[in-house]
C-alpha cells in the first residue's frame, strides 16, 4: 500500500491510501493487502487525528471518476471547524473546488511526513 496527500485537495490532511499494484475492484486485493487493509485505514486515521487535530476521519471508496477506475481510499479529516455544507458525503466539495486555496506542495509534504512518522511508529509502516 501507499499513502499520499491528495494533489488536489482543498483540505489539509486528505489522504489517498492505494494498493501497489493496480486493482480496479475491492475483491480483487490478495490475501495480503486484504491483511494490510484494515490496520493501514486505522493507522492512517490515528495518524491524522494527531496530525491535523481531526474530530473524525471519512474512509470512501468509489473508484469511479474519470481516470481513476481503480481501487484508492479517500482517507479524510473532519475537523470541528468544517462547514456544514462540506460535511458527510458533501466532502468531496473539498476536492478540486475552484472556489478554495488547493493545500501548498509544502504544507502537504510537511503533513506527509508528520502522518509517516505516526505510521511507523505504530509499526504499521517501515522506516525509510
Amino acid at each position: 500500500w501507499q499513502v499520499a496527500h491528495a494533489f488536489n485537495a482543498n483540505l489539509e490532511g486528505w489522504c489517498v491510501a492505494l494498493p501497489t499494484r493496480h486493482v480496479e475492484s475491492l475483491d480483487e486485493l490478495d490475501d495480503q493487502e486484504t491483511e494490510e487493509l484494515g490496520p493501514l485505514l486505522r493507522g492512517v486515521t490515528a495518524a491524522l487525528r494527531a496530525t491535523v487535530g481531526c474530530e473524525k476521519t471519512y474512509v470512501l471508496l468509489l473508484a469511479e471518476s474519470e481516470g481513476f477506475h481503480h481501487v484508492h481510499f479517500h482517507v479524510v479529516p473532519r475537523g470541528a471547524a468544517l462547514a456544514p455544507e462540506f460535511v458527510g458525503p458533501r466532502i468531496f466539495g473539498m476536492l478540486n473546488n475552484p472556489e478554495k486555496d488547493v493545500v501548498a506542495t509544502e504544507r502537504m509534504d510537511e503533513l506527509a511526513l508528520g502522518i509517516r512518522a505516526n505510521l511507523v511508529a505504530a509499526g504499521v509502516a517501515r522506516a525509510g
